[in-house]
């Protein structure tokens, strides 16, 4: 196999061309959005805002990490089979890092997966590390720093895998790289300071950007912290706050018109899509969210013809409002039916940020370069729509509490979409499982008289005031152990004691209190897997956890509603396995699609189905950056250790370094 540079490898895909050797070399580094590389973009010179180095994010000045002092990263594009080999060179002074390459499963290289203290180690400062592995999994994916909160400030980016034997090639004319939608919301401050967060003030979304570009408005909309905080994850009492511990962001001015003067201020650059009339395009959107709000995207005066989820094909939908999670993918054919002109492509954030009336614009060009340039594009002199002018929803897919298996009805569920017929896999989907899991999940309220003890050193998230927040999967919260199991086994028998379930905690685990501990749950290789994940709130909420599983794809087995009678998680348990027939509730012709992240409905579940064939240690979490960081997650083992690949030689290892004091003393 050859070795090509990184950006030789985007090209037309054949299915008789040799793989390629794909390299890429990254930095990571802290840098700013708006800094010195812009020169002056802020004050109007328009061709600054366009430097290969400066980053412009909403327009407001911001510490950020980057990769390639890019946002989002550089973009893989690759065919199927070829080899990926990266580079990483960690610059980030006092930090450490790690990339997840999210849709890849890793089946000959587990090790590459990119979790800290579940596959490798973190990447030291200074330190290069090389990710080498199979683009074996075909269609959209994406990547996002595993390490802290990184991904929130800046590290993720897209990487497309094309299939020559898409089984919806016949439906696009162009399938082009720079027709990437990756959407991220984003903050005004670096994302550690909301870990575990201020009294004052409460982790929100300020901007949401497309492919790295937006505008900040603080005007679109009026709320309180205790409005906001209540819609977070606040018990159903009323919370007030002092004046003066209120955000000043936390009260913007009510909305006002679009003036003149706004337009001159608005020194960002929109992002540009190109089209030419009367063609077909695969556009590939990927919701890169770190917080807790799914995007509604919309594109005005054309619909979207829906052929792929998280990679896998499915059979085409034609849908007008298009809803996502963090973590998922779904690609669209748009067909250039239209007069020749400029669009809105539209983006807001929904569920409980309603309340901050949040939306990004990006815009649809019919134009002709020699016309007008993008640079021209990136900044509409025209208004865009306000938000209380939203475009009619139609037909909308992927709404969360949405009820599924509903023939006819305009909301469609992620669970509808049905795959092709020659991926139709019966055998899983009528099998008797080997495993069945309930998994409910939720956040609790930590009790500050413990939490603030000798006893009390977990992780937790300030929401606001005293009101700190614990995640959980089945009453344990997630302990990293101090190294990567999959690649230094031989330390597992050291902490044997730090491993449970829902049936097996330590002795120091109390029954009626939450544990702290390595979640692990543990199948035979090639087991029939059926996971109910289950959102164990007490009441419906505008809040919709996505979660994510490593290694594998899954089938989607059914959506919905727990009963609203059904409060404790043992009745909830028992009513999902009493709704949960041969094909759990699906018409009998239905085709699941398959995924890697699905969105759980408030108060609900979503059952999915996969086959345990990827031995190693896989994490599944929840989606959300600051749920996994508090806990919301655990390690799924597949296979006995002996049968696990090994690392290659002279793989970074880490640990605990706890020699006896006196030997070292001894030696000096």
């Amino acid at each position: 196999m050859k070795t090509y540079a990184g950006e030789e490898c985007d090209r037309v895909c054949s299915a008789t061309e040799a793989p390629r050797i794909c390299y890429f070399k990254w930095i990571a580094e802290s840098y700013a959005a708006m800094g010195s590389a812009c020169k002056e973009c802020r004050w109007g010179n328009h061709s600054d805002c366009f430097h290969p180095q400066c980053i412009t994010a909403d327009g407001m000045e911001r510490s950020v990490v980057t990769l390639n002092r890019q946002i989002p990263g550089p973009t893989i594009a690759v065919c199927r089979n070829d080899i990926i080999v990266v580079d990483l060179l960690n610059h980030m002074e006092g930090s450490a890092g790690a990339i997840h390459w999210h849709g890849m499963h890793q089946m000959q290289t587990p090790w590459m997966d990119g979790v800290p203290m579940v596959t490798q180690c973190p990447i030291p400062f200074g330190d290069i590390f090389r990710y080498v592995f199979n683009a074996s999994e075909p269609g959209t994916q994406f990547y996002h720093s595993h390490a802290g909160h990184q991904k929130a400030n800046g590290h993720f980016g897209s990487l497309i895998v094309r299939n020559p034997s898409d089984l919806n090639r016949e439906l696009y004319d162009a399938d082009l790289t720079e027709h990437i939608i990756i959407i991220a919301d984003w903050t005004l401050d670096m994302a550690e300071k909301y870990v575990p967060g201020l009294q004052s003030s409460t982790i929100q979304m300020d901007s949401i950007l497309i492919n790295g570009r937006g505008r900040h408005f603080d005007s679109l909309g009026k709320f309180t912290l205790s409005h906001w905080a209540m819609h977070l994850e606040l018990p159903s009492r009323k919370m007030s706050a002092p004046r003066h511990l209120l955000d000043s962001r936390d009260c913007p001015q009510q909305d006002r018109e679009w003036t003149e003067e706004d337009q001159e201020l608005q020194q960002s650059p929109l992002t540009v899509y190109r089209v030419e009339q009367g063609k077909r395009y695969r556009f590939r959107v990927v919701s890169s969210g770190s917080q807790f709000c799914p995007f509604q995207l919309q594109i005005e005066h054309h619909r979207m013809q829906i052929i792929s989820t998280d990679g896998g094909a499915v059979q085409p939908l034609v849908v007008d409002t298009l809803v996502s999670t963090s973590g998922e993918r779904y690609d669209f054919v748009l067909s250039a039916d239209q007069k020749p002109g400029n669009y809105w492509v539209r983006v807001r954030a929904i569920g409980f940020c309603d309340i901050q009336r949040k939306e990004e614009y990006a815009v649809l060009s019919y134009s002709p370069p020699a016309d007008v340039s993008d640079h021209e594009l990136a900044f509409p002199t025209v208004e865009p729509p306000g938000w209380d002018e939203p475009y009619p929803v139609g037909v909308i897919l992927n709404h969360p509490n949405t009820t599924c298996y509903q023939p006819g009805d305009q909301s469609v569920c992620a669970a509808d979409l049905e795959s092709h017929e020659v991926h139709r896999d019966d055998a899983l989907i009528d099998a008797k499982p080997d495993k069945k899991f309930y998994i409910a999940f939720d956040t609790f309220q930590a009790d500050t008289n413990l939490l603030f003890s000798e006893n009390g050193y977990v992780r937790y998230m300030t929401v606001a005031l005293t009101f700190n927040n614990i995640g959980i999967t089945n009453n344990i919260s997630m302990v990293n152990l101090p190294f990567p199991p999959l690649t230094q086994p031989d330390l597992l028998a050291t902490v044997e004691d730090q491993f449970c379930n829902s049936t097996s905690k330590p002795a120091r685990c109390l029954p009626d209190r939450a544990c702290f501990c390595t979640h692990r749950l543990q199948v035979a290789l090639n087991d029939v897997v059926e996971m109910s994940l289950i959102d164990d709130a007490d009441q419906i909420r505008e809040l919709y956890h996505p979660f994510h599983l490593h290694g594998h794809r899954f089938i989607v087995m059914g959506q919905g509603q727990v009963p609203p009678g059904t409060r404790r998680q043992v009745d909830k348990f028992a009513w999902l396995k009493a709704q949960a027939p041969r094909r759990g509730g699906m018409p009998d012709s239905h085709n699941p699609p398959y995924k890697d992240t699905v969105s759980i409905p408030s108060r609900g579940y979503t059952r999915v189905r996969f086959r345990a064939d990827n031995p190693g240690f896989w994490l599944v979490h929840c989606h959300f950056e600051w749920h996994l960081g508090i806990g919301m997650s655990l390690i799924l083992q597949v296979g006995d250790v002996d049968q696990m690949k090994k690392p290659p030689p002279g793989f970074p290892t880490c640990g605990h370094y706890r020699p006896d004091a006196e030997s070292i003393l001894g030696m000096v």
